[in-house]
């Protein structure tokens, strides 16, 4: 997740001068590349004959209209991303996003056959007040229903457990309280019977933390940001 940092020139360089070695790190793990909207088509044509993915950074709840500023779901299936990333706490924070919204725009990325990447997590203060689990389960509620009611039960989501405290602050949640949280998650998609998904980590992710954080049953991957935008520090993070 390159947030908005990577200008369409420097997203361009950065495929350019790592494609190799990106290519290699393939053969290791699946990576998707969630770089700003204007940059994804540039990427796209740099990486298209690989099997990096791309990824949009949110998209719309709407599926078109007097929107101004918005981007829809339909919209980066057609700019070639197979992902994109919805309820980071950044977008719930700054632009007010709530459950409900989040919900809207997962649907619109089902419709679209585009992979979620779904962000939950809580704050330092609704962890201080044991609230983990309670607002983990709010988070996830209108999307298991949404694919139990549509009966899409078997389309792929990614799920990414981020701590809000810990997003760019360079704190990490504990591998116990990191493999709670992971475990509840899993426990809840399988009560409403969601099978094809990943749990993921992220917040603060970096090589010198990553290995210890690998080693916790039932994550799949991680969910990176700044480390992202240096590649050696990312090539770390992928072969630890």
């Amino acid at each position: 997740n390159w947030k908005m940092n990577q200008s369409i020139k420097s997203s361009i360089d950065f495929v350019k001068e790592n494609y190799n070695d990106l290519l290699e790190l393939t053969k290791k793990s699946s990576i998707i590349i969630c770089p700003s909207f204007p940059a994804i088509p540039f990427v796209l044509q740099e990486i298209q004959k690989s099997d990096l993915d791309i990824g949009g950074q949110t998209c719309s709840p709407f599926e078109q209209g007097p929107y101004t500023g918005q981007v829809s779901a339909s919209m980066l299936s057609e700019a070639g991303c197979s992902f994109c990333i919805v309820g980071h706490s950044e977008q719930r924070a700054f632009l007010k996003q709530n459950d409900d919204d989040v919900s809207l725009q997962a649907e619109q990325i089902f419709k679209e056959k585009l992979i979620p990447i779904l962000c939950i997590g809580e704050t330092l203060k609704e962890r201080n007040e044991k609230k983990v689990k309670k607002i983990i389960e709010k988070q996830l509620l209108g999307i298991c229903n949404f694919l139990k009611k549509t009966k899409n039960t078997e389309s792929p989501i990614c799920i990414a457990y981020e701590p809000v405290w810990a997003i760019g602050t360079g704190k990490i949640a504990s591998n116990k309280e990191i493999e709670e949280a992971i475990e509840f998650i899993d426990t809840f998609l399988k009560k409403y019977k969601i099978k094809n998904y990943a749990l993921m980590y992220g917040g603060s992710i970096n090589s010198s933390n990553v290995k210890k954080i690998k080693k916790i049953k039932k994550i799949d991957g991680f969910l990176i940001g700044n480390a992202s935008l240096d590649f050696q520090e990312l090539k770390k993070i992928v072969l630890s």
